[in-house]
């Protein structure tokens, strides 16, 4: 009998052994999960955070989405233990994905130096400023500004006019 039970428990280690460690799978991020169902669809649904997306290090996104991704998801957990039905694409995803794009947005027109444009222009309009910076701010699912609803191309349209503004002062009368 006790050399079953050894034989038993060396299966059992063996069996540890052969599995994938964790980060061995597709990652779940809230990109992955939007796109596919996870093996483990209860890990997937809520993820928060850094966690759900990473998006750098220089910007205060991970603050901002982390604190609303968890607020969030709390109290989607909490109508779903009262009994409730989540939609957890539209109740979670979506949301947190406006936020996540917005702030994605903002970041790659960081590096594309389409900020540097828009930060150091002369005659600067105070309420675009004021809607920008609003957006850094992490208020990024504020639909009514439009450098947040319209996150894809406003930050480039407003790049691209402040230039050619600029090169028309160029322009000898």
């Amino acid at each position: 009998m006790a050399d079953a039970g050894h034989a038993d428990a060396a299966e059992k280690r063996q069996g540890r052994q052969n599995r994938e460690p964790i980060g061995a799978r597709e990652q779940c991020t809230l990109e992955h999960n939007k796109r596919n169902q996870c093996e483990e669809q209860h890990l997937c649904d809520a993820l928060l955070g850094n966690a759900a997306e990473f998006l750098d290090p220089v910007f205060s996104s991970g603050v901002t989405l982390a604190t609303v991704s968890s607020q969030l998801a709390g109290n989607l957990v909490i109508r779903k233990l009262k009994g409730e039905s989540i939609d957890w694409d539209k109740e979670y995803m979506d949301i947190m994905m406006q936020g996540v794009n917005t702030f994605r947005s903002y970041v790659m027109a960081w590096y594309e130096g389409t900020l540097d444009t828009i930060f150091f222009a002369e005659d600067q309009d105070p309420l675009i400023k004021s809607q920008i910076c609003s957006v850094l701010a992490g208020y990024v699912w504020d639909l009514d500004n439009p450098y947040v609803k319209g996150h894809q191309n406003a930050l480039h349209k407003l790049s691209r006019m402040i230039t050619r503004r600029d090169n028309l002062k160029d322009v000898p009368r």
